[in-house]
């Protein structure tokens, strides 16, 4: 598994990425800060099976929705879990999310405990969910 983690706060990607590394240690971790930079890097991307997106949905620019109806619309990379994880507890963007096609939705946890539980938990998950798709 690698994870790709979309966020514009710096403060969020480092302690997003610090708890998934301590998390999934083996797993390569990817950061980028805009929904352009994530587009980009998707585009350049030759291998995406194992890849999970970690999105943000207050994003400058393209925004974290925009981003994630533009996966869902490359065949290429529809199959790619996209978990959003945003401080939104509006249940429009909830609701938008997965109707655009989002994976899981997570509130943004405020507590450096509740953050590495979370990344243990999304680690876990698609781990094992990307070693039956490799079966």
């Amino acid at each position: 598994m690698r994870l790709l983690h979309v966020d514009d706060d710096d403060i969020d990607r480092m302690s997003v990425g610090r708890a998934f590394r301590k998390a999934a240690p083996e797993a390569p971790v990817e950061s980028v800060s805009s929904g352009e930079a994530a587009l980009q890097w998707l585009a350049q991307a030759t291998d995406v099976r194992s890849l999970v997106v970690l999105l943000d949905l207050g994003l400058p620019g393209i925004g974290g929705l925009g981003v994630l109806e533009r996966i869902r619309g490359d065949r290429r990379l529809r199959p790619v879990p996209v978990v959003v994880l945003t401080s939104s507890e509006d249940a429009k963007d909830r609701k938008e999310a997965y109707r655009l096609g989002a994976s899981g939705y997570f509130v943004k946890p405020t507590r450096a405990s509740e953050i590495t539980e979370l990344m243990a938990a999304i680690g876990d998950y698609w781990s094992r969910s990307s070693s039956r798709v490799a079966e």
